[in-house]
């Protein structure tokens, strides 16, 4: 927990001090406050019930991030924006592109149980 308090004090308050010097920048430090942040960051999730969820979410993180342009730029940003504060808008893409993770995965498994029964058939038949 230190650990996280440290980067985060570093990187807010570091560019007041670090400011007065010309050729320092406080992004300079990012190299090593990431480390500690991801060290710091995996210690306080582990053993948790951030780490089951994190788990679970893990295997959707690629379709939310793939699907959160279409539904926040392009083709729903009348439903998407419609709670009109930024900490809502952000909770309902979250929940409308897990959502669809799940249905993408529950159509995916189903495609793989449709094929391995044709696969069956064929393998008896021929």
């Amino acid at each position: 927990m230190l650990g996280l308090v440290l980067v985060i004090a570093i990187r807010t308050m570091g560019s007041k001090f670090v400011g007065k010097i010309i050729l320092f920048d406080i992004f300079m430090l990012d190299f090593l406050l990431v480390p500690l942040l991801i060290i710091t960051t995996t210690k306080i999730i582990k053993g948790n019930f951030l780490e089951w969820t994190f788990f679970k979410l893990g295997k959707h993180s690629t379709n939310i991030w793939l699907m959160h342009s279409y539904f926040t730029l392009s083709y729903f940003q009348d439903l998407v924006f419609y709670p009109r504060y930024s900490i809502l808008i952000l909770i309902f893409t979250f929940i409308l592109t897990t959502s669809i993770s799940k249905i993408i995965f529950l159509g995916k498994d189903k495609i793989s149980i449709i094929k391995s029964q044709e696969l069956k058939l064929e393998k008896q038949g021929g």
